[in-house]
Protein backbone atom coordinates (compact mmCIF):
# COMPACT_ATOMS: atom_id res chain seq x y z
CA UNK A 1 0.00 0.00 0.00
CA UNK A 2 2.81 2.39 0.91
CA UNK A 3 4.75 1.62 -2.26
CA UNK A 4 1.76 2.29 -4.47
CA UNK A 5 1.05 5.54 -2.66
CA UNK A 6 4.67 6.65 -2.99
CA UNK A 7 4.57 5.86 -6.72
CA UNK A 8 1.41 7.89 -7.23
CA UNK A 9 2.83 10.85 -5.31
CA UNK A 10 6.11 10.73 -7.23
CA UNK A 11 4.23 10.53 -10.53
CA UNK A 12 2.07 13.49 -9.61
CA UNK A 13 5.00 15.61 -8.50
CA UNK A 14 7.09 14.86 -11.59
CA UNK A 15 4.30 15.28 -14.15
CA UNK A 16 4.12 18.58 -16.05
CA UNK A 17 1.08 20.19 -14.38
CA UNK A 18 0.36 23.48 -12.73
CA UNK A 19 0.74 23.72 -8.97
CA UNK A 20 -3.01 23.97 -8.54
CA UNK A 21 -3.63 20.84 -10.62
CA UNK A 22 -0.95 18.94 -8.71
CA UNK A 23 -2.38 19.95 -5.33
CA UNK A 24 -5.88 18.95 -6.43
CA UNK A 25 -4.65 15.55 -7.63
CA UNK A 26 -2.62 15.02 -4.43
CA UNK A 27 -5.69 15.77 -2.32
CA UNK A 28 -7.82 13.46 -4.46
CA UNK A 29 -5.31 10.61 -4.19
CA UNK A 30 -4.89 11.19 -0.46
CA UNK A 31 -8.66 10.90 -0.01
CA UNK A 32 -8.68 7.68 -2.04
CA UNK A 33 -5.93 6.21 0.14
CA UNK A 34 -7.71 7.28 3.33
CA UNK A 35 -10.95 5.72 2.09
CA UNK A 36 -9.16 2.45 1.32
CA UNK A 37 -7.49 2.48 4.74
CA UNK A 38 -10.81 3.19 6.44
CA UNK A 39 -12.40 0.27 4.59
CA UNK A 40 -9.53 -2.05 5.51
CA UNK A 41 -9.76 -1.00 9.16
CA UNK A 42 -13.51 -1.62 9.23
CA UNK A 43 -13.04 -5.06 7.69
CA UNK A 44 -10.30 -5.86 10.20
CA UNK A 45 -12.52 -4.74 13.06
CA UNK A 46 -15.32 -6.99 11.81
CA UNK A 47 -12.99 -9.98 11.59
CA UNK A 48 -11.66 -9.31 15.10
CA UNK A 49 -15.17 -8.96 16.54
CA UNK A 50 -16.17 -12.30 14.98
CA UNK A 51 -13.02 -13.98 16.34
CA UNK A 52 -13.70 -12.61 19.82
CA UNK A 53 -17.29 -13.85 19.73
CA UNK A 54 -16.19 -17.29 18.55
CA UNK A 55 -13.53 -17.40 21.27
CA UNK A 56 -16.07 -16.51 23.93
CA UNK A 57 -18.40 -19.23 22.67
CA UNK A 58 -15.59 -21.78 22.71
CA UNK A 59 -14.59 -20.69 26.22
CA UNK A 60 -18.16 -21.15 27.42
CA UNK A 61 -18.40 -24.61 25.86
CA UNK A 62 -15.05 -25.66 27.32
CA UNK A 63 -15.94 -24.35 30.77
CA UNK A 64 -19.23 -26.24 30.65
CA UNK A 65 -17.52 -29.46 29.54
CA UNK A 66 -14.93 -29.20 32.32
CA UNK A 67 -17.63 -28.47 34.89
CA UNK A 68 -19.65 -31.49 33.74
CA UNK A 69 -16.57 -33.73 33.84
CA UNK A 70 -15.67 -32.55 37.33
CA UNK A 71 -19.23 -33.09 38.54
CA UNK A 72 -19.17 -36.63 37.12
CA UNK A 73 -15.83 -37.29 38.83
CA UNK A 74 -17.16 -35.99 42.15
CA UNK A 75 -20.28 -38.14 41.89
CA UNK A 76 -18.20 -41.24 41.07
CA UNK A 77 -15.83 -40.51 43.97
CA UNK A 78 -18.77 -40.25 46.36
CA UNK A 79 -20.31 -43.55 45.27
CA UNK A 80 -19.85 -46.31 47.77
CA UNK A 81 -18.14 -49.40 46.44
CA UNK A 82 -20.41 -52.44 46.48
Amino acid sequence: MFGATAGVVAGLLLAPRTGEETRRLLIEKAREVLDKMDCALRESRDVIEIAIAEGQDAKGETTEAISDAMQDAIEKAQEKPE
